[in-house]
């Protein structure tokens, strides 16, 4: 993670969200690698994030040691906002980079008052909550009346960076809803249909339109 002075997107960001001067001399701008840690399950919320270009995934944990993709992709949102509306004083899930990515850093002790009473900025967190809704919805959807295969190749795609999918497998079995096994006979598909490429570090997207073409199969 690297941290450093806001630049005019992110000033102008800021003032579209109705943030005056005097609140932003208090934010910094944050840049995360692929495969950084965001934010921690269960470590102390100090701070709101604005993504501002990138992707990210937001995961939970069981006791016995599952995970499950909660989020498979933030872009332009927040982080952090749940924690905060909902005066919660820990992350309720851990989010990790998918891509490089950019986050404006609000600190909580100086932008409370900002979250509490600034009416351009509550509309505009709502409707970004509205929008996590309804990709919620839609994630439900996708995994309730798709195929398996189609559930995987959107997960494929939509947690790939430079058509490179790294992910833990276990992990993708689990939020993809089929079995180690089987998801394991579909990749080698795809793989023999020269739709992906097996490498060292995972797999490497060789066909990116037939890939979509088996979300709708």
């Amino acid at each position: 993670m690297e941290q450093i002075e806001l630049n005019n997107n992110d000033i102008h960001i800021l003032n579209t969200w109705g943030l005056k001067k005097d609140s932003i001399k208090h934010a910094y701008h944050l840049i995360f690698k692929a495969n950084d840690t965001v934010l921690a399950e269960k470590e102390p919320i100090n701070r709101l994030l604005i993504v501002t270009e990138g992707r990210a995934k937001a995961q939970r944990f069981s006791d016995e040691g599952k995970t499950l993709i909660i989020n498979r992709y933030i872009s332009d949102g927040f982080i952090g906002e749940l924690e905060i509306l909902n005066d919660i004083s820990e992350s309720i899930a851990e989010i990790t980079a998918i891509s490089d990515l950019h986050c404006i850093a609000l600190p909580k002790e100086q932008f409370q008052k900002e979250f509490n009473t600034n009416i351009v900025f509550s509309n505009m967190m709502a409707k970004i909550l509205a929008n996590k809704l309804l990709n919620s919805s839609n994630n439900y959807a996708n995994s309730a009346l798709h195929s398996a295969t189609s559930r995987l190749a959107t997960y494929i795609i939509e947690n790939s960076y430079n058509n490179n999918f790294a992910d833990v497998l276990t992990e993708v079995a689990t939020s993809t809803g089929m079995s180690y096994r089987h998801m394991f006979r579909l990749l080698d598909d795809m793989c023999n249909n020269n739709i992906l490429e097996k490498t060292p570090t995972g797999y490497k997207i060789l066909d990116i339109d037939k890939l979509n073409q088996l979300i709708n199969s």
